[in-house]
């Protein structure tokens, strides 16, 4: 049992060592100071748990497997970062291990998984990240919106049709993404899972209904790579969501548009500048390591921690994913049956 009245580091185990680990999740560790620590990482590739091996701050425990990771050490925490159909069987298995579990979104293919990993990880301090609202142009429009200078929010707009981290580093191979059984439909679900929560944010309402058109245009095997998706809240305002995979510059459209004004959420052309900069000119764990995606990830990571210790409620509760979950899946059915979807 995790001593939480200690004040030293919480000891850190990750599973999984891909993308979101190298890109967010290691780099974040190496701004987060004393408050936690990772140890062990697992992963049965040898090259990802080398390259994050070589972004952490300190020299950690590999292992093959999160199975013998959970045997051999003694965590506090289990920083989990897996392909999308790989959650459920993970947390199921490590659940009785630990007390504290961050989950990278969307964390669930369906309802059904969601449900199995709330049933066995129920005893567990569980939270699902949703770095995007850390980041500090988010944090700032909300500020503007809540000092009402624009108003009541009436319209979020949030467009983002060239996403995917291929397109900050075109040498990514993600095969699985690709692939709708494992990836769980295509890119609404997995990055339009950020403008949801976003848009529930910024509008500071409920979603009461969705409305979605999505189509298959880039060859990104049998998955749905563009979204057009509305959302319709409780408050009455709109959120206009657009997430693709199409080729193109990468530039997004995020605005908010109240009854007094608007604001304009600027564009940060800063990863894209960073790795196209450093991914050519030096070795590429050290431009990992000066992850631009590793503040508000740290951030993230931050807050739960300081919750766990505190025993305070989850930042994100697996209960506010499951709802942005919820509503990712009915743009879903509303794609396939051409009509409006209520969330209840």
């Amino acid at each position: 049992m995790t001593d939480l009245s200690s004040k030293k580091p919480l000891r850190v185990g990750i599973v999984g060592c891909g993308l979101a680990a190298q890109f967010f999740h290691a780099p974040a560790y190496r701004l987060l100071g004393d408050i936690a620590k990772v140890v062990a990482i697992a992963d049965p590739d040898t090259t990802n748990r080398e390259m994050v091996r070589n972004i952490l701050p300190t020299l950690v425990e590999a292992y093959a497997s999160y199975e013998e990771m959970a045997e051999c050490e003694p965590l506090d925490v289990l920083d989990i970062m897996l392909p999308h159909h790989l959650y459920a069987a993970a947390v199921k298995y490590l659940a009785p291990y630990r007390t504290a579990i961050m989950l990278e979104k969307p964390f669930a293919r369906s309802l059904q998984e969601a449900q199995k990993i709330l049933s066995v990880a129920q005893t567990n301090f569980l939270s699902v990240m949703h770095n995007y609202r850390y980041g500090r142009r988010y944090q700032a429009a909300l500020e503007a919106i809540r000092s009402g200078s624009i108003g009541k929010p009436a319209l979020v707009r949030l467009e983002s049709l060239n996403t995917g981290m291929e397109t900050i580093d075109p040498s990514l191979q993600i095969p699985w993404r690709n692939d709708s059984v494992l990836a769980g439909g295509g890119t609404f679900h997995d990055h339009g899972y950020h403008l949801v929560y976003l848009a529930r944010m910024l509008m500071g309402s409920e979603v009461a209904s969705v409305s979605a058109t999505m189509g298959s245009y880039g060859g990104h095997g049998d998955t749905l790579d563009t979204a057009v998706v509305t959302l319709r809240h409780k408050s009455g305002g709109m959120s206009i969501l657009m997430d693709g995979r199409l080729r193109g510059d990468t530039v997004a459209v995020e605005e908010v548009f109240g009854t007094k004004g608007m604001l304009t959420i600027p564009y940060d052309p800063l990863p894209l500048q960073h790795f196209k900069t450093l991914l050519a000119s030096v070795p590429r764990a050290t431009a990992l390591q000066q992850s631009p995606y590793a503040r508000s990830t740290a951030a993230g990571l931050r807050d739960f921690f300081e919750a766990f210790r505190a025993g305070a409620p989850a930042p994100t509760t697996l209960a506010d994913a499951l709802q942005n979950l919820r509503i990712v899946l009915a743009a879903e059915r509303s794609n396939e049956r051409k009509t409006d979807i209520y969330i209840h």
